[in-house]
């Protein structure tokens, strides 16, 4: 999932109750160099990997995200 700042995908994996993740890292910034690709870095500050696991209390997931975005 993507949302619209970093600070909303720091908030939504705040939450104690529900496991979210960021898995994502772009490769480029494992390598020590100059390459700066800003909107792949931007992205990767905003996404976020929902959980997935069986019998995951998905209302519980929807509304942990809910109350982050609609602030």
């Amino acid at each position: 999932m993507l949302v619209d700042s970093h600070e909303q995908q720091q908030a939504i994996m705040a939450n104690p109750d529900v496991e979210f993740k960021a898995y994502y890292e772009p490769m480029h910034l494992k390598y020590k160099g100059n390459i700066k690709l800003p909107v792949t870095e931007d992205i990767a500050r905003r996404i976020i990997c929902l959980p997935s696991w069986y019998k995951v209390d998905r209302q519980k997931v929807i509304e942990t995200v809910k109350k982050v975005i609609e602030k």
